[in-house]
């Protein structure tokens, strides 16, 4: 049986997961309060689209932050993959923000295994 799991992030900055789901190529839907995985439909706040898998990961409100659940019934690798790259990118996102909000310039470099790199400039 197929069931909804818990992803191992806690989502503090929702403009940040929007921007990593963005650059990923996923949906964000704002305000979906469904999504769908192989047993239906679970309640959520927002949905992420994955391209390539019929599954949703369901964006949770839970207090001050934001769960995502997710189904990998049928999907393992692919949804797999997502959820490690949503959970990179986000990190990257949070980072740069932060950064920048601290008036410091970011440079993003990309390894060729995959690595990003983030370079973070006190001043000119």
């Amino acid at each position: 049986m197929s069931h909804m799991v818990k992803i191992d992030l806690e989502v503090k900055d929702l403009s940040a997961l929007k921007s990593a789901c963005k650059r990923l190529g996923m949906e964000f839907v704002e305000n979906q309060k469904t999504a769908r995985y192989w047993g239906g439909t679970a309640t959520c706040d927002h949905a992420i689209r994955v391209q390539g898998v019929e599954w949703e990961i369901g964006v949770k409100r839970d207090r001050e932050v934001y769960i995502l659940e997710a189904d990998f019934w049928g999907f393992e690798s692919e949804m797999k993959e997502a959820v490690d790259s949503l959970k990179q990118m986000y990190a990257v996102e949070v980072a740069k923000k932060t950064a920048r909000m601290k008036g410091y310039s970011v440079k993003e470099l990309r390894k060729e295994d995959g690595t990003i790199l983030l370079r973070i400039t006190v001043g000119r």
